[in-house]
């Protein structure tokens, strides 16, 4: 992905309020995502973070427009075998950030900042296109890790999971919510949770079995007792 227009290592150049930014790529899907069962899955674009305003064009067809320069998004860009078909799908992304215009600007104290949060209409941090005092350069598009691909079986998927450990790590509580005709009130979907250790002996792969839980999903959490507990880790051990 390119560094930011602004950036020493992208452009160094100034994005005014006035101006957008482009991006363009064609889609070459795995062709493990074009089998037989292509009608059967979906591709999602994922987008970690786009400054300010986000909007996604598939075949030059605007499918989605986000606001909001930190938080990520997803875009459902539709079948599989609609995208496999036919020559390679292209993808465009514009990226517009108002910066001063979204939120009072000023270069020297008292900074407005009560009053910018009342009135202004674009949280923008710190970024200003006249960088100084407390203020820094702006920041135009796509930021964070770059898009990915990502495909799932349709109409029922698996939307997000959050994990939480227990801090004496035998227990693990998994949350999980479901996209698409599972997500609907009265569905007899399940879902299931095992929990292996990499590398831990007990059969084929090296992988230890460590717990499992399989029930309804997903009005509560599912809870995994495990046989031995989970090992702190980090990138220095």
């Amino acid at each position: 992905m390119p560094y930011p227009p602004q950036a020493m290592l992208g452009l160094a150049a100034k994005v005014s309020p006035y101006e957008v930014v482009w991006y363009r790529r064609a889609l070459q899907l795995p062709a493990s995502w074009c089998g037989d069962a292509a009608g059967l899955r979906k591709v999602f674009l994922h987008v970690d973070a786009c400054d300010w305003e986000c909007t996604i064009f598939l075949n030059g067809v605007p499918i989605q427009k986000h606001e909001g320069g930190y938080d990520p998004f997803s875009v459902d860009l539709g079948l599989a075998s609609k995208l496999c078909a036919g020559p390679e799908p292209e993808l465009l992304i514009r990226a517009w950030d108002p910066t001063d215009l979204g939120c009072e600007f000023t270069d020297r104290p008292p900074v407005p900042c009560v009053e910018c949060c009342q009135s202004a209409w674009q949280p923008r941090g710190k970024q200003s296109l006249n960088p100084g005092f407390i203020m820094y350069s702006g920041v135009t598009g796509l930021w964070r890790r770059a898009p990915w691909l990502e495909v799932a079986p349709s109409p029922c998927h698996i939307a997000s999971v959050v994990v939480r450990v227990a801090p004496s790590g035998r227990a693990v509580e998994v949350r999980a919510s479901l996209a698409g005709g599972c997500a609907a009130p009265g569905s007899l979907a399940r879902l299931g949770v095992r929990i292996r250790r990499l590398g831990g002996g007990g059969g084929a792969g090296g992988e230890a079995a460590l717990g499992s839980v399989e029930g309804p999903c997903c009005d509560e959490p599912f809870l995994l007792q495990l046989a031995a507990p989970l090992a702190a880790w980090s990138p220095d051990h």
